[in-house]
């Protein structure tokens, strides 16, 4: 009996002990440049107000906010109407958020709130940019790309990066919360201590062709057989994003081309053209995947930021891309960045369309510390998550 009551005592502390703990314990938010510990500062009752100074613009705090577990939709509708706007999830239960000036910090633990904190300008900054040299290419050239919260007025965030000196570049990347800037390593910091920014990195977007030698076999007969499936593509709109002008070049495209390629005959348009729905009138071994569907023909990435434009007027649903704007070989594989994140929003925005990218052609590569083969997928398009 006197064992039992020692087992059951001992049992009684481990259960105690592992509640506290777990209780303690410090989630590690996950940024890319490396995991954070907040310290829990509102569940330890450490929090001072006054910490946050540094992160206040225009009467709103630019933080990291965490919680215990994900908060439901009606904890952060109530946390919104209390002054607390929770926007980029960061892994590790964390947002980027805006919080207002009068929120009354002594209730977030109500809403499972464990720590508010600033974030240090080392997780804003890309660690590409460590050792990085401009090179005089001037095609190849990479810009910087200034993330910011959503709840910031872009002209506000031109007019912050003007004053420190920066150079802004005009793209089509319109609606996102990134203002692109001409490279200059020296301004990195002063632009990563502004309270709105939330992240800067190195981006490439200059389109280039991808393509391969061989054309692999995809077994598609019985898909296009009509006494199979019969799916030839027929009343469907395919958006193919390229090089090339298709319309006056061969007849497999005929009447069956919208286009919007201000660019003459390219062989790599033509042929990736054709691989997507060229009708097989010179030889029917040789036709697309979908012979009879109707192609928008536009230049590279255009046909992405046009791609809401084209779903209104045309019911586009897929486009297909073979390039990519990333940076040759390793330096360039496997990062998810602002053209990924803009992708996968702009699908999310419309679900009926889907972007489909080529890989890449890097697969016999090594970089390291991965096997040969692994880790060569282009960043940007390449790694959005929603295709």
């Amino acid at each position: 009996m006197k064992k039992f009551y020692s087992l059951l005592f001992y049992s009684f502390l481990l259960f105690s002990y592992g509640n506290l703990t777990a209780q303690d314990i410090d989630i590690p938010v996950r940024f890319a440049a490396g995991n954070f510990i907040t310290g829990n500062n509102i569940r330890q009752q450490s929090f001072q107000k006054q910490e946050l100074q540094v992160s206040l613009f225009n009467n709103n705090y630019y933080v990291l906010v965490q919680f215990s577990k994900l908060p439901s939709l009606p904890v952060q509708q109530n946390l919104r109407k209390a002054g607390l706007n929770l926007e980029t999830y960061i892994p590790g239960n964390a947002y980027l958020s805006t919080v207002s000036n009068g929120y009354d910090f002594t209730k977030a633990g109500q809403s499972g709130i464990i720590s508010v904190n600033i974030i240090p300008a080392f997780y804003k900054i890309d660690k590409a940019f460590t050792g990085y040299r401009q090179t005089g290419n001037m095609d190849g050239q990479l810009l910087m790309a200034v993330s910011y919260y959503t709840s910031v007025n872009r002209s506000v965030v031109i007019e912050a990066l003007l004053h420190l000196g920066a150079l802004i570049i005009p793209t089509k990347f319109l609606e996102t919360d990134v203002v692109f800037i001409r490279v200059d390593t020296g301004k990195v910091n002063a632009i990563a201590a502004l309270p709105f920014v939330s992240y800067i990195s190195l981006q490439s977007l200059t389109d280039r062709p991808l393509n391969y030698k061989s054309r692999g076999k995809h077994a598609v007969a019985a898909l296009l057989s009509p006494s199979g499936k019969n799916l030839n593509g027929k009343g469907i709109v395919v958006g193919v994003g390229d090089n090339a002008e298709i319309v006056t070049q061969h007849i497999d495209f005929n009447s069956r081309v919208i286009n919007r390629v201000p660019f003459p005959f390219s062989f790599h348009g033509i042929h990736v053209s054709g691989t997507v729905a060229g009708a097989g009138l010179l030889d029917p071994k040789h036709n697309g995947m979908a012979p009879r569907a109707t192609i928008v023909s536009q230049y590279f990435s255009d046909i992405i930021t046009a791609a809401p434009t084209y779903v209104a007027d045309y019911n586009m649903v897929v486009t297909n891309n073979s390039y990519t704007n990333a940076q040759d070989s390793c330096a360039g594989s496997g990062a998810y960045d602002v053209v990924s994140n803009y992708i996968d929003r702009q699908m999310g925005e419309h679900e009926k369309l889907l972007h489909v990218f080529a890989a890449g052609n890097d697969g016999r590569n090594t970089c390291s510390p991965y096997p040969y083969g692994y880790a060569t997928i282009k960043s940007g398009y390449q790694v959005a998550k929603m295709y």
